[in-house]
């Protein structure tokens, strides 16, 4: 049996350590920290068949030895803030000790002492989403580039999310604090959460959270990433809390405490710990995006993004997952290098798969297109190869494509509806009726014909661009909507986002909803769509199939 003992067990990231691993067999995990009564509470909250559960009080300021009743095969210290951390007993204990030794650790000066320490065990720092998951994306983009020169990235909680005491603290007491980064291929010395940077957050083919608000933070990307990377020059990483009037009111106050004109931030730990609790949060979206500069083979400019989202309190597991996907590998039979590494040194993206999958996480890249891609490939990049082969027909329209078919066709029952479908050109109500819609491109803007039963509806489809960027702009006449493009179990969603009248935009409850979307059924293009205005309900429901024309009719 594996024996595990996890320091801060109960925390917030302890306990997720602990739910990813209970259904693993033959291990037994003991959950230690100086409040004994939390961690019998966690112990009797696991009724697990395969994990065995055990309290331990246990201060890692305090001598070591003395607080372990028996000696455990792996270590790992989730508690933090690991900057108030200074003597390191945990990781000398594991080495005279030679006990694996895992940290959570995302503070540059804790992980740059450990990773200078001599082990004949592994002694693994810096086990949490930075500096794991930047250098994750990296490497998985490494083929790409013939250097890769800059990486910046940037990590967003979820509003709705206790990140909890310690995590706040970490934060506060480093702001305005000097820090050291590498830009323009020297270390240089900043203060910390002073230096702001804007990154999009935008999943390919998942819901967009869109331009976030970054401040510079202290990260051992600064020495992990030079060792997987030896032509950087320049590393940004930063935290983005939302919403972002506070976290703007945050960034001032690190400003005001690198003049000296207020204390250190960590004195204020738990008042803005108790006000990120007690703001409403609108949005339970988290995410990390981190975007890769460089050359590619040819010496010519490139850039790659990856890009993550988590809902509610998914988003948590995140910096939990590198030493849980390490136990994993340990209790599969795989060996660790013996010595000190950083997680980055050790976790690749393709080990995150599974359980990003199991958690409902999602990831992925945004890069360079081919110049004649089709408009849903160009916004949806690699999430459009998901697509079924019928649906991805459709859209690579080429020169140009027609398909025919057959709808059923709903309208709303009361006048106003039945009027304000008719300015639009919704087709009129019937079954079995006859569609036939032609797919022409003009430049990057998608011209779209469909008749039904003869009723002609004409729009146009284009790329966002600025603050629409990565989403779809559907033209009817003066009307324009902002859709976003969602890919889920093989069907294409188009999701209403926003909405202008002239380019004027219009309030958000006059907003459609209603679900719109295309499927592959028995190999053929399936579409559903449901147009529901506020207050007046339906305008139009139309769904049916289409399959292409191999000669266009003439009269299209």
């Amino acid at each position: 049996m594996l024996t595990i003992l996890l320091i801060g067990g109960y925390g917030t990231f302890g306990q997720r350590i602990v739910t990813r691993l209970a259904s693993e067999a033959d291990l037994h995990i003991i959950i230690a920290g100086r409040n004994i009564a939390k961690a019998n509470t966690l112990c009797e909250m696991f009724n697990s068949e395969n994990i065995t559960l055990s309290p331990l009080a246990f201060d890692r300021e305090n001598p070591i030895s003395p607080q372990i009743k028996q000696q455990p095969d792996i270590i790992i210290d989730a508690s933090g803030p690991f900057q108030n951390y200074t003597n390191e007993t945990v990781a000398e204990y594991c080495i005279v000790n030679e006990i694996t030794y895992f940290d959570l650790s995302d503070d540059r000066d804790f992980c740059s002492r450990v990773i200078t320490k001599t082990s004949r065990a592994p002694l693994v720092t810096g086990l949490s989403t930075y500096p794991v998951l930047t250098a994750a994306a990296a490497k998985a983009s490494a083929a790409h580039f013939g250097k890769i020169t800059k990486i910046e990235a940037g990590i967003s909680p979820a509003p709705s999310t206790d990140m909890g005491r310690s995590v706040v603290g970490a934060v506060a007491a480093k702001a305005g604090e000097p820090i050291v980064v590498m830009q323009d291929g020297n270390l240089a010395t900043v203060a910390a959460m002073t230096q702001i940077k804007s990154l999009r957050l935008a999943v390919p083919g998942a819901t967009i959270i869109g331009e976030i608000l970054f401040s510079r933070a202290d990260t051992p990307e600064t020495d992990a990433l030079p060792r997987l990377f030896p032509n950087l020059t320049d590393i940004w990483c930063g935290a983005g809390p939302r919403p972002r009037w506070l976290h703007q009111m945050f960034i001032w106050m690190a400003k005001l405490r690198a003049l000296k004109l207020l204390p250190n931030l960590g004195r204020f730990t738990g008042l803005m710990h108790r006000v990120q609790n007690a703001l409403p949060a609108r949005d339970n979206r988290g995410g990390m995006c981190v975007y890769i500069h460089g050359t590619d083979h040819n010496n010519a400019p490139l850039t790659r993004d990856w890009h993550l989202i988590a809902q509610g309190e998914n988003g948590p597991y995140i910096p939990a997952l590198p030493a849980v996907l390490l136990i994993q590998k340990i209790l599969r039979g795989e060996t660790l290098p013996a010595g000190s590494h950083y997680g980055s040194d050790l976790l690749t993206l393709s080990d995150f798969q599974q359980s990003f999958a199991e958690l409902g996480i999602s990831h992925g890249f945004r890069g360079p297109v081919a110049s004649d891609a089709s408009l849903y490939h160009a916004v949806l990049g690699p999430a459009y190869d998901e697509l079924p082969y019928a649906i991805q027909q459709l859209h690579d329209i080429g020169e140009g494509k027609t398909f025919q078919g057959k709808a059923a066709i709903t309208r709303g029952r009361n006048v106003i509806t039945n009027i304000t479908a008719n300015i639009f050109g919704f087709p009129k109500a019937g079954e079995d009726i006859p569609v036939t819609v032609n797919l022409t491109r003009k430049g990057g803007v998608e011209h779209w014909t469909r008749h039904f039963g003869g009723r002609r509806m004409f729009s146009t489809q284009e790329a966002g661009t600025g603050r629409d960027e990565d989403h779809i702009i559907e033209r009817f006449g003066p009307v324009a909507v902002k859709l976003e493009v969602i890919v889920e179990a093989s069907r294409l969603y188009l999701v209403p986002k926003a909405m202008t009248f002239f380019g004027v935009p219009l309030p958000k409850f006059l907003l459609p909803h209603g679900e719109t979307y295309e499927k592959q059924h028995a190999g053929i293009f399936h579409f559903h769509v449901d147009i529901i205005a506020p207050i007046i309900g339906r305008l139009v429901k139309y769904e049916g199939h289409l399959e292409q024309l191999k000669t266009p009719p003439q009269n299209v």
